[in-house]
């Protein structure tokens, strides 16, 4: 059609983290930073013993 497309360094889809060369690198430390966040958020909970 003539469109140009627009290349993305990185972009999620379907929750799965995609870079342009078509690593897991980039969704490994998504997927970890994630985790982290959670775990952060339960230790605070058996902390104060909500």
């Amino acid at each position: 059609m003539g469109d140009e497309v627009e290349m993305m360094e990185e972009n999620e889809y379907l929750g799965v983290h995609l870079d342009n060369r078509l690593e897991w690198r980039y969704n490994c430390e998504a997927v970890y930073k994630k985790g982290q966040s959670r775990l952060e958020g339960i230790s605070v909970l058996v902390l104060f013993d909500l």
